[in-house]
């Protein structure tokens, strides 16, 4: 892991460019997967008999509600066990929650499903400030912070957006036992497994800065 300070080396370099790649998908992952439920929610209440206002609050509203004790949750245990594994960890839980609201059979086990999703797919949004400040040299983290920032602001526009277009050539609602907004989810499961298997290898030993690095810091 690259310190506060430090410069890249051949041997951190690797990891910082793993983890600049790896690190936005993460954050996006949340509430891209949050979005869902708004690019599907006419065929949801269709497919489950019900009204949007049911669908929204049993689902959409305690799913964003949970992305906030989700990311506390994560803080507690990445002190425990480290970053990088609640980060993986909680991504990989995050696409089996996200593979379940895909194939719910009622709207109790969609709830469920989408509430479990946000309280897990949240934690590299809660946590990105944390990793950036680690992982790169002072004089990039302002350009890593911008990501990170980017990331969580853009992505609960992303899935609604894009995914309506598609729920809305699809047929918009259920017909003949095919339910379109399940389509809208599976394109999230296949997110989720991208961000899954790209996850970042183990970083490189902390590097503590020494006075060298400093000057080249503020010389920068």
């Amino acid at each position: 892991m690259v310190g506060l300070g430090s410069t890249p080396t051949p041997a951190t370099a690797p990891a910082l460019a793993t983890a600049t790649d790896a690190l936005p998908r993460s954050l996006v992952c949340a509430d891209f997967c949050s979005g869902l439920g708004i690019a599907g929610l006419f065929g949801l209440a269709a497919s489950f008999n019900t009204t949007t206002d049911e669908i929204n609050n049993l689902t959409s509203n305690w799913s964003i509600f949970m992305l906030g004790p989700g990311g506390i949750c994560a803080v507690f245990f990445i002190k425990r066990y480290g970053r990088l594994p609640v980060l993986f960890w909680s991504q990989v839980f995050g696409l089996g929650f996200t593979i379940g609201c895909a194939v719910a059979p009622n709207l109790s086990v969609f709830a469920a499903m989408r509430i479990l999703q946000g309280t897990f797919q949240t934690a590299p949004q809660c946590v990105g400030l944390w990793t950036v400040a680690d992982l790169f040299p002072f004089h990039l983290q302002a350009r890593k912070i911008n990501l990170w920032t980017l990331g969580f602001i853009v992505s609960p526009f992303i899935s609604p957006w894009l995914l309506g277009y598609m729920f809305a050539h699809l047929g918009g609602a259920t017909t003949e036992g095919y339910a379109p907004w399940r389509s809208v989810y599976w394109v999230g499961v296949g997110y989720c497994t991208l961000v899954v298997v790209s996850r970042p290898r183990p970083l490189a030993p902390l590097h503590r800065p020494n006075q060298a690095d400093v000057t080249c810091c503020i010389q920068s």
